[in-house]
């Protein structure tokens, strides 16, 4: 279903693996569709790729906020929720605070990508709204407050 629907919508899918997961790139390559893309971890600059993404699916890695800082939107596959959260832990409730989509099957997530292919990959107007929480800051001046707040610093004797 997945392959029909990136094939049927011309949409390619990159699995980028976690460091975790390189002994196992040749399989996931030979199970694939060619629609997906495998690249182990380190092969490509992270940053690249999430600037030329349309969206983000992962279960909890930060580079979620990266990627909603772009204004793209980003699915939260969380299958294993009840062990993550036992071993981790979570700073925000997953039920309540993810600015995305939250599934826990792979019908769901199927579901949610076949949403945003037939939406122009446009976050959802329900998380949008939540994004302001998370950024204090969305414009092009980073760098001029980083650079203030170290030179304040250094002016302090900090």
């Amino acid at each position: 279903r997945l392959d029909k629907m990136l094939r049927e919508n011309n949409v390619r899918l990159l699995l980028y693996l976690h460091p975790k997961f390189a002994g196992y790139l040749k399989v996931f390559e030979a199970n694939i569709s060619d629609r997906i893309e495998c690249v182990a971890f380190g092969e490509r600059p992270l940053n690249d790729i999430m600037m030329k993404c349309h969206m983000l699916i992962t279960d909890y890695s930060s580079v979620c906020w990266d990627v909603l800082f772009m204004d793209k939107p980003v699915i939260f596959y969380h299958f294993d929720s009840d062990m993550y959260l036992k071993v981790h832990g979570s700073y925000i409730n997953f039920e309540t605070e993810l600015p995305g989509p939250r599934e826990t099957e792979y019908e769901g997530v199927l579901k949610q990508i076949e949403y945003y292919i037939n939406n122009d990959f446009v976050i959802r107007p329900e998380h949008e709204e939540m994004i302001p929480r998370f950024f204090k800051y969305r414009d092009d001046h980073n760098c001029e407050r980083t650079y203030k707040f170290l030179i304040d610093r250094v002016e302090l004797g900090l």
